[in-house]
């Protein structure tokens, strides 16, 4: 018997979404379910996408080191000054 990732027909793919492109779609004012047809995948596809986009992305940002002190009030100092 062989091993399987999966339980389909031996395709085991995933379709690869580009999500920043997805998100520009619908900051045009597309909606989720016009996207996900675009794409050929199911709304529930391109929510849960989303979220595991967000999770690698909030996992990447918690991996970086900390700014020095001195860089990081020099940026909050320019960042109050913009407003």
């Amino acid at each position: 018997m062989e091993r399987r990732k999966t339980l389909k027909n031996g395709r085991g793919s995933r379709k690869q979404i580009d999500m920043p492109k997805v998100y520009q779609e619908l900051d045009s004012g597309r909606s989720v379910k016009s996207v996900a047809e675009e794409w050929g995948v199911s709304p529930s596809t391109l929510h849960r996408r989303h979220h595991e986009y967000q999770a690698g992305l909030a996992m990447i940002l918690d991996e970086l080191p900390p700014l020095p002190e001195d860089m990081d009030s020099s940026f909050r100092k320019k960042a109050d000054e913009r407003g």
